[in-house]
């Protein structure tokens, strides 16, 4: 049985299709987004199932009558890997793939089990020296576990992304100024991404939204803060954008950005800024 890779985005994109729909599954939320060609909402839904996924996954899908449609799904940052490689950019086209390929098999071997991966050659890099490659990998475990989930829901699983790439695709689609990065806050984790000609680099933490929203934990919320501000400085970052679902709760992003030199807010138009990740994703299948 073919199983879909992960597929990373060829930029830039063209117009293509009438409408898209993502799906992004995290550890305890589904969201499930569909947009028209002129990005307005076919309907946008969230939920956090507390048994069974699939089944929840599977109601949806008949409550919006979409079954048989395709469908560009997201891995969450934790079950992935992205690699930023450089190379020489004198290599012919076949050196460079066996030469991405050995890179990628070293890191295979760290993995210790079966797993997919994909890679974008960058079309332009700083340095005319040297080219510029973005690498995903996932466990084939996680890849068929999605894949499962989706065909019982009734969906075709179109591509594979990942978060972070998902983010990265935002801030280009968007022509953010270059180099920028991207505070994605969820509801029981965030994601730091820094983009730039020449380097792709990204941060997770662990700090719970959530929770904070139920029990107002000050120590854990002013950790969360610290550990931003010591990676913008670490990183000379310049350009910060914050996005995700934090931007629901003006209070707390407010907070943040009393603390945190944040450059703007990237809402969303007519969709809850909780869709960040899948309005991104259905930009893509627009687009692709």
């Amino acid at each position: 049985m073919k199983m879909p890779t992960l597929r990373l985005p060829r930029f830039p994109l063209k117009s293509a299709t009438k409408s898209s729909i993502a799906l992004h599954l995290t550890h305890n939320r589904i969201r499930l987004l569909g947009l028209k060609r002129d990005k307005s909402p076919l309907f946008a839904v969230e939920i956090s199932p507390k048994e069974d996924k699939a089944k929840a996954l599977k109601d949806l899908v008949d409550k919006h009558n979409i079954k048989g449609q395709e469908v560009i799904a997201c891995l969450s940052v934790n079950e992935g890997l992205m690699k930023f490689y450089t190379y020489p950019s004198a290599l012919s086209k076949k050196d460079l793939k066996n030469s991405i390929e050995w890179t990628i098999k070293r890191e295979l071997l760290a993995l210790k089990e079966e797993a997919y991966y994909d890679y974008y050659v960058l079309d332009s890099f700083p340095d005319p020296k040297k080219v510029g490659v973005i690498a995903v990998i996932a466990r084939k475990e996680t890849i068929e576990g999605v894949k499962r989930l989706v065909e019982f829901a009734g969906l075709r699983l179109k591509t594979l992304d990942y978060e972070v790439v998902a983010i990265i695709n935002y801030g280009l689609y968007h022509k953010l100024p270059l180099p920028f990065s991207i505070l994605h806050v969820d509801y029981d984790y965030s994601i730091l991404v820094t983009y730039s000609p020449s380097n792709i680099s990204y941060y997770v933490d662990q700090w719970n939204l959530a929770e904070y929203l139920e029990n107002k934990n000050e120590e854990t919320f002013e950790s969360f803060i610290s550990e931003i501000v010591s990676l913008v400085v670490l990183n000379d970052i310049t350009s910060l954008y914050i996005a995700g679902p934090v931007l629901m709760y003006e209070d707390v992003t407010a907070r943040i950005m009393e603390n945190v030199p944040i450059f703007g807010l990237l809402d969303l138009e007519g969709i809850p800024s909780s869709f960040f990740i899948p309005y991104s994703l259905c930009i893509r299948g627009l687009e692709e």
